[in-house]
């Protein structure tokens, strides 16, 4: 694509249709940022920020069970710690639960199904020895005993899976951040750049498109003007630097003017034919009077010699 042939309503429409296309692509990245974005906050704020306030719960409510094991393994026989131990056991699952029900990986269900799987192997013995001690079944040594020895190391390592589902939740919502965070960064960099350019064009279109439309205008005009000033040169041509309007008025003016200078050289030989034959009829006409100018001076002469020879006759004639 010649940009000399193009015509002016085209290379207007071009530079106008490039900004416009660089404006479309700068709306589509912004759009589709903030589109990335708003899904993944979403996703942080209505799974990750429960999954984590679930675990941390639960956490809680474990610590809080195995308090109330350990208070009535020490003796303490309340109905309050009886039901503060089997109320939190309960939430515990239901807590993780509802953690494995959330839009999380795989990986992170699969963590909660550890802890569930420990939990599930703690959560009898726990309630057993709450239920012999509470019944009399255990004695206090021996509930002590196996409170803070076995089922504690077992507490732990539960508490251990729980933590690391804790710390993969959080790992999570960090990593999608840190992505939400790349796009962001990656998304203003598009943005900038395009924006870059679009200033750059937008410049090209003020400063350097009117001057290469205006250009072979202006030619063309001083060209006019040449022609139009009386030196009626006729050789001379318009410039044509491409297919443009401007260029094919200029090619069809040349024409005009190739035609012109034509039939200025045929009236230009007719002038000189004609001058030629004026010459020829101008010195036939000075041949012809000086004929007429000898033959009138003859006929004087012979004028006078008729004269002459009646007055001699009259002479030599005898008188009657």
């Amino acid at each position: 694509m010649n940009w000399s042939n193009l015509s002016l309503a085209h290379k207007l429409r071009l530079p106008i249709a490039l900004v416009g296309f660089i404006l479309l692509a700068l709306s589509i990245v912004q759009i589709s940022a903030l589109n990335t974005i708003s899904t993944d906050s979403d996703h942080i704020e209505n799974t990750y920020v429960p999954a984590i306030n679930l675990t941390l719960n639960a956490d809680r409510d474990l610590y809080q069970a195995q308090i109330a094991e350990r208070s009535i393994a020490l003796g303490i026989h309340t109905k309050n710690f009886i039901d503060m131990h089997s109320a939190n056991l309960n939430q515990v699952q239901d807590r993780i639960n509802k953690v494995r029900g959330l839009d999380i990986p795989v990986e992170i269900q699969q963590q909660a199904d550890k802890f569930l799987a420990a939990y599930s192997a703690w959560r009898p013995k726990s309630e057993k020895l709450v239920a012999q001690t509470t019944n009399g079944q255990l004695s206090q040594s021996d509930a002590t005993e196996m409170s803070t020895n076995a089922l504690d190391k077992e507490f732990e390592s539960m508490r251990d899976q729980l933590d690391a589902l804790g710390e993969m939740i959080a790992a999570a919502a960090e990593s999608l951040h840190a992505d939400n965070m790349a796009v962001k960064d990656s998304s203003l960099s598009v943005i900038l750049t395009l924006v870059v350019i679009a200033i750059g064009v937008t410049l090209f279109i003020a400063v350097v498109v009117p001057k290469l439309i205006i250009r072979p205008i202006n030619n063309l005009t001083r060209v006019l003007e040449s022609l139009a000033d009386g030196r009626g040169d006729l050789t001379a041509r318009l410039p044509t630097t491409g297919d443009d309007e401007v260029g094919r008025m200029a090619k069809s003016f040349n024409r005009f003017l190739d035609r012109m200078q034509t039939l200025v050289c045929n009236i230009q030989l007719i002038v000189e034919d004609v001058r030629a034959s004026s010459a020829e009829l101008k010195s036939g006409a000075d041949e012809s009077q000086a004929l007429s100018k000898q033959y009138a001076e003859s006929m004087d002469m012979v004028a006078n010699a008729n004269r002459e020879m009646a007055e001699a006759i009259e002479e030599v004639a005898p008188p009657q």
